[in-house]
């Protein structure tokens, strides 16, 4: 069914996608003589792909840490269903961990996608217009890293298994509200300087390709890592690694961004229609500000022309 449907809209709407094609065609002249920097698309990728198997490990320990807080309260897990019957009456036996998890799990998804539509309402454009894009991305693997920190001196110091379920139940949350808000809207940012037919290409070999080796490579290696019998605290310490890897591709992404939109603005290759433009931040500002004062008249013209479509 599902299949069928994509066939129909294809089709109903061929004349559209082939204009769109058109026009990524008709832009490629502008910017024939120079080429986005591979370093640029690499870097997008890997981000991606280390961000993705970070999700994994920070969602194996939530479940860990779920399955130690509920696995006490399963009173009768070991008696067999005729042993709590008799001839006379049904013995009243209190909710199971199995249903006080599904009970814990539904409210906990109910809540968690509650705080992502609220913060897309609320959060995402304050912050990446205050934090700019470098901060979008540092956002989520610093408050996520000092949370997974946090989980393991407290395991270190042996403290109570509630209070690591808790800090894992909050450290989950954070990671998902963040990684599907601010996050994302700063990676979107950074498609921002890619050519139409290259940001369409690097997107769906990210989605299509990229993310979902990571998530192999993460699924074997936790699978391995329950062979061996790591728990949660062990886990952890790989997820800090993760973390940090990510805090390095942001860092080099952030820094690499600003020659890569710069030498686009200057050729003029960005198209103001773009939807991108709406995910504006500080660093794409400042850039285009910086045009302003440029000795060539079409480069003065096309910066406020672009600063105009940004609304600013």
């Amino acid at each position: 069914g599902i299949i069928g449907l994509l066939i129909f809209i294809s089709r109903l709407y061929s004349g559209q996608l082939a204009d769109a094609h058109d026009e990524e065609d008709s832009s490629a002249p502008a910017s024939s003589n120079w080429q986005i920097p591979r370093k640029y698309i690499n870097l997008l990728i890997l981000m991606a792909m280390v961000t993705e198997a970070s999700f994994y490990f920070v969602d194996i320990i939530f479940y860990k840490q779920v399955q130690i807080e509920y696995a006490s309260h399963d009173k009768f897990a070991n008696y067999p269903a005729g042993e709590l019957r008799s001839e006379e009456h049904i013995i009243n036996v209190p909710k199971t961990s199995d249903v006080e998890v599904a009970s814990f799990l539904g409210k906990y998804l109910a809540i968690m996608n509650l705080l992502v539509l609220l913060s897309n309402f609320f959060l995402v454009a304050p912050l990446i217009n205050k934090l700019g894009m470098r901060g979008g991305l540092l956002i989520m693997p610093i408050l996520t890293g000092l949370v997974a920190l946090v989980f393991g001196v407290s395991g270190l110091m042996l403290a109570p298994a509630v209070f690591l379920f808790r800090v894992a139940v909050f450290n989950s949350v954070l990671d998902w509200v963040l990684r599907d808000t601010v996050s994302r809207s700063a990676v979107f940012i950074l498609y921002q300087p890619l050519p139409p037919s290259i940001r369409s290409r690097t997107q769906t070999q990210i989605e299509t390709t990229a993310m979902p080796i990571a998530q192999g490579i993460a699924g074997f290696a936790l699978a391995g890592l329950g062979i061996l019998g790591f728990a949660s605290l062990q886990i952890n310490y790989i997820l800090l690694a993760l973390l940090l890897g990510v805090l390095f591709l942001a860092f080099s992404l952030g820094k690499a961004y600003g020659p890569v939109l710069l030498e686009v603005l200057s050729r003029r290759a960005l198209k103001l229609s773009e939807q991108s433009l709406v995910l504006n931040d500080p660093s794409t500002r400042t850039l285009l500000l910086r045009e302003l004062h440029s000795p060539y008249p079409e480069a003065v013209i096309y910066a406020l022309d672009t600063l105009d479509a940004m609304e600013y």
